[in-house]
């Protein structure tokens, strides 16, 4: 007889302990577990289904869930190391990253947010790009602001001089 912990919630550790794995009552025990902590793990991270942000999970989501915690217990679950309710929370822990991580990977651009280097690309059209292409932009910069250059050039006798009438003020 499997004595129930608190009111609906099943004593999954006694199950496993007896060989009832793969009963009804097995099932829901973890289903249990599933439905109170797998809404911690996926919905406050950001929980997205076809671009639409989910407040809650569906029974596909809780099978998932299930299939994947169960092989979790028959691979990798020693009694010796802790309780089953722990272990269960811990792969339901780790399962609710798994999805972020691949809905994330999926949709890379989340909230269609798009870097700035992106939105430029999208939104600047070729003719007007190349329109601002340049062979040599120093020369152009030098053109604009100095005119022709012959403004600023001085001879060598001339910067000797000055530097002459400059030392006498030291």
């Amino acid at each position: 007889m499997v004595r129930k912990k608190r009111k609906g919630s099943i004593n999954v550790q006694e199950l496993y302990s007896e060989g009832k794995m793969h009963t009804n009552d097995f099932y829901h025990g973890v289903t249990n577990l599933i439905k109170a902590f797998l809404m911690k793990s996926l919905i406050s991270k950001g929980y997205f289904k076809n671009g639409v942000r989910q407040n809650n999970f569906d029974q596909e989501d809780i099978d998932d869930c299930f299939t994947y915690v169960f092989g979790k217990i028959l691979d990798k679950y020693d009694p010796n190391r802790g309780t089953l309710a722990t272990f269960i929370r811990t792969w339901i822990r780790g399962y609710g990253t798994i999805i972020i991580q691949k809905q994330k990977r999926k949709h890379k651009y989340l909230n269609n947010v798009l870097p700035l280097d992106l939105n430029l690309q999208k939104s600047i059209s070729d003719e007007f790009k190349d329109s601002f292409t340049f062979d040599d932009l120093g020369n152009i910069l030098d053109e604009d602001y100095f005119g022709s250059g012959e403004l600023f050039s001085f001879s060598l006798d001339e910067v000797e001089e000055f530097r002459k009438s400059a030392e006498w003020n030291l």
